[in-house]
């Protein structure tokens, strides 16, 4: 007797112009024929937690993911997120994408002026890992709440433990479990 397992995918690092989420109000639209959405520069209307464009990614922009908002969307209280559809729809677990995108907001993004820093923003990378740790694991606990046996499968993601320099046993914890 086998048991088949089914895995959504679920971005938690950039947001997408062909996502729901995807308001294209956000970004001017591109002069260039075909140019993605997102690649536009962002407008008055764009929320504060929308990012630089992702070249290598070009219909995407990276997201300030510790930023209520944005978390909001993934999942919420509502229980109308994106990791709330996911559930709801019978998945056994999520494949979350861009868990490294921490690295994207250490001190080196603005030495690269990809954008203007924030208030608030992480100042260094052990920070920005340790904010992508508490969200990864409030994603867990939400979705953990309403399907106990839900899987979380962070892409990439191993090196965030290294980021935290061994000074946070109890955050390396509670991300492993």
């Amino acid at each position: 007797n086998t048991h088949s397992l089914v895995i959504s995918y679920m971005c938690i690092g950039e947001a997408s112009d062909f996502r729901a989420h995807w308001n294209d109000a956000w970004t001017v639209k591109p002069k260039k024929k075909n140019a993605p959405r997102a690649s536009g520069e962002l407008t008055a209307a764009a929320p504060s937690w929308l990012g630089a464009w992702n070249e290598d990614w070009p219909d995407s922009r990276k997201v300030r993911f510790w930023d209520p908002a944005w978390q909001a969307i993934i999942f919420n209280d509502e229980g109308s997120g994106w990791l709330d559809e996911i559930i709801a729809q019978g998945f056994d677990g999520v494949y979350l994408d861009i868990v490294d995108g921490y690295h994207h907001w250490g001190s080196e993004v603005h030495e690269e002026k990809l954008i203007a820093p924030m208030e608030g923003d992480p100042a260094n990378e052990k920070e920005a890992a340790a904010r992508m740790i508490d969200f990864v694991v409030a994603i867990a606990a939400h979705a953990r709440k309403k399907k106990p046996d839900f899987l979380i499968i962070p892409q990439n993601a191993a090196p965030i433990l290294d980021a935290l320099e061994d000074e946070d046993p109890a955050r390396k914890k509670a991300y492993l479990k």
